[in-house]
This record gives structure tokens, C-alpha cells and sequence, in this order.
């Protein structure tokens, strides 16, 4: 659920930039880029996993 809202948040911020973009509007573009790029490693789980490998005789 928090996943799926902050994904939302970064392709909202990504959608504003281009839209700020298109407008001329360079500064509120850069903005809304770096929020959507901070944004993103929020939305990646991390879970460690622990693989054993046998052992060749």
C-alpha cells in the first residue's frame, strides 16, 4: 500500500516536470525532477535473502 502511493508520488512529480517543462518553466522542472528521482529508491523493498551454495566433491 505505502509502495503503491509513494510510485504514485514519483510519476506525479515526473508528470509536473514535463508539464513545467513544456511551459518554459526550467526551475519548477529541475524541482519536480529531483523529487521524482528521490522519490524512487523509496518505492524498492529491501529484504535480505541468504542462498547456500553445496559444496562439489
Amino acid at each position: 500500500m505505502l509502495f503503491g502511493l509513494i510510485a504514485l508520488v514519483a510519476l506525479y512529480c515526473f508528470a509536473k516536470a514535463v508539464i513545467d517543462f513544456k511551459q518554459r518553466r526550467f526551475w519548477w522542472s529541475a524541482a519536480g525532477m529531483m523529487a521524482g528521482i528521490i522519490a524512487i529508491p523509496a518505492i524498492i523493498p529491501v529484504q535480505p535473502v541468504s542462498v547456500t551454495i553445496p559444496v562439489a566433491r
